[in-house]
């Protein structure tokens, strides 16, 4: 067998200098475009910290030419949402070298920063349903068309050709995003101000009102009002004031506050709102709050807004935006993002559940970071890897480093057990495990542990064969999780009998509990342990080992629940398993 380790032996070198920085920045992009599943998620996150701060060191500038490098093809859709959250030139360079297909890029698209959306349009070999998808998102080119004098003579690219509209087809990552902006603009003087020729600057406006009423009669031609010219009252007035309630407009706010720019459906009735004013707060708003959060200049997500004014854009709204900042002084300059109708749905009662769960996630991922850098340094010392250590020094740190290990298990744990009693889904169809093998092993490994108190288990089993919807890695620790909890309450010379079944589609496995667990009322309470055992279910207890047990067989559509003096655990039998059964007893 075969073992990748390429991702750790990249982590363990030290970037000390620009050039091996940027190494170093090649290769991270390289193996995590390549994610492989059984690469250890403690590893994995290592690499992207590496790669974050790889990414402050090495200037954007490049980070983006390293991109345009001949050879990139990303496809890792993770990989690529963390580059295009980057200044804007990584963020074309990287949008330029994904290589995905029509279904990544539907998955990509709604994920990607509003600001990055807008690169996709340098690209000309989208899918159909991506182009769609960007339509319907308000992902249009805003590039101005050049104004009637310079039209006659088409753009030319570095090769000296251009396409069918007169402009220079520009392929990423080497473009630029479009700006509004005069072809010629004004001059400078030492000093940074404007120069005051009026003459020319009256020109550059001329200038630009002709390529904004270009731009305008290109949209109308294209919505289908054909005949309409720049300048030429038409003598009607094709456009019908708007009357129904707008559902979605996307904005972009100045360092201020206030809104700047719209969709063009609503700008006259948004533009110059103050978003302090669409969100309702107290004078001192509370930590989180969308005001909290706008004052503090932190992403919104989700956060419920109040606008007033006209019928078509009054009523509650829903705001999904981002801080903007300047890539040369980091300075704010805004949000950008996009107001949107709240969905009339019921409530999900199952809201509340995963909000406690997302909470806890994040809780657990900065608890993580501290206890993996400590069994880092652990090991460092009691592997001698930075010099030699003391015998004495090396045994306090491999049980440090043992330490840290079962507390990174017991955050594992707790997530898991989160994420199934927030129904959120996290196992794959199509998995089946045979659980008769896997419960006769489990008793094998426990028996050991047992006979110094001369305890343990009588198995019987009568269900060969029969295959449960869980992947073998799940199975036993569900198995696991519950033999492990009785013969941790065993007390002298008690043997438990364990018994598997099938009954028609379902699967039981009956566990006589000890004494220690018939007398208590709930034996799904989380008590820790407070003396020594001979087996440990978790750092957590019985308790918390037969919930997480109970919620891993509801997540499957079985259950794990207290019959009188014993534990019954069932679970589904996969369809395509056959009825058949085989006896067999082992003792």
């Amino acid at each position: 067998m075969q073992i990748d380790d390429r991702l750790a032996t990249v982590l363990r070198q030290r970037a000390a200098g620009e050039r091996a920085a940027r190494t170093q920045f090649r290769q991270l992009l390289d193996l995590l475009n390549q994610r492989r599943d059984d690469t250890p998620a403690q590893l994995e996150e290592t690499g992207w910290q590496r790669l974050l701060d790889l990414s402050d060191q090495i200037p954007p500038a490049d980070r983006a030419r390293i991109l345009r490098e001949e050879g990139w093809h990303l496809r890792n859709l993770a990989l690529i949402l963390f580059l295009t959250e980057q200044e804007p030139e990584v963020a074309a360079s990287a949008l330029a070298a994904a290589a995905l297909n029509a279904d990544e890029w539907l998955t990509l698209i709604p994920e990607l920063p509003v600001r990055s959306r807008g690169f996709l349009r340098l690209r000309r070999d989208l899918p159909a349903r991506a182009e769609a998808a960007l339509e319907r998102l308000g992902v249009q080119d805003r590039a101005l068309p050049a104004p009637h004098e310079t039209t006659a003579e088409p753009t030319r690219t570095s090769s000296g050709e251009a396409n069918e509209h007169g402009r220079a087809d520009v392929a990423p990552p080497a473009a630029r995003p479009a700006s509004s902006v005069p072809d010629t603009p004004a001059d400078l003087s030492a000093n940074g101000t404007q120069s005051a020729d009026p003459g020319r600057r009256d020109d550059e406006i001329r200038n630009l009102l002709r390529r904004i009423e270009a731009f305008q009669t290109a949209r109308k031609t294209a919505a289908g009002e054909e005949g309409a010219q720049p300048g030429v009252d038409t003598g009607a007035d094709q456009r019908q004031p708007e009357q129904e309630v707008v559902r979605l407009f996307h904005f972009m706010s100045d360092d201020r506050g206030r809104i700047v720019w719209t969709d063009e459906t609503v700008a006259p009735k948004v533009v110059g709102t103050p978003l302090d004013d669409v969100f309702a707060g107290a004078i001192i708003p509370a930590a989180g709050s969308p005001a909290f959060r706008l004052a503090n200049r932190l992403p919104l997500r989700a956060a419920d807004a109040q606008m007033s004014g006209a019928e078509p854009i009054a009523g509650r709204w829903v705001v999904d935006a981002v801080p903007q900042f300047a890539p040369a002084s980091g300075s704010f300059t805004g949000y950008a993002g996009r107001f949107c109708r709240p969905a009339d749905a019921a409530p999900d009662p199952r809201g509340k559940a995963r909000e406690q769960a997302d909470a806890l996630r994040q809780v657990l991922h900065e608890l993580r970071t501290p206890v993996s850098a400590i069994q880092g340094y652990a090991e460092l010392i009691q592997q001698q890897m930075v010099g030699p250590v003391p015998h004495a020094y090396r045994a306090l740190a491999a049980g440090i480093s043992g330490d840290a290990a079962r507390i990174l298990a017991a955050f594992a744990d707790l997530e898991q057990l989160a994420r199934l009693e927030s129904n959120e889904p996290g196992i794959k169809d199509g998995d089946r495990s045979d659980l008769s093998p896997i419960v006769a092993a489990t008793v094998r490994q426990l028996r050991p542990a047992l006979q110094p108190q001369a305890a343990g288990f009588d198995l019987i089993i009568q269900a060969g064969g029969a295959r449960v919807p869980l992947p073998d890695s799940d199975a036993e620790l569900l198995v696991w999780r519950l033999l492990a909890s009785l013969a941790a309450s065993a007390g002298e010379q008690e043997i438990m009998e364990v018994q598997l079944e099938q009954h028609g589609t379902a699967l039981d496995l009956s566990c006589a509990l000890p004494a220690t667990l018939r007398a208590m009322d709930d034996l799904f309470v989380n008590e820790l342990p407070t003396g020594p055992a001979p087996v440990t279910p978790g750092l957590f207890g019985s308790g918390f080992a037969l919930r997480l047990a109970r919620a891993q067989s509801r997540a499957v559509g079985g259950d794990l629940r207290r019959s009188g003096d014993r534990l019954l655990l069932t679970l589904p039998v996969a369809p395509e398993t056959g009825s058949g059964r085989s006896n067999s007893n082992a003792a």
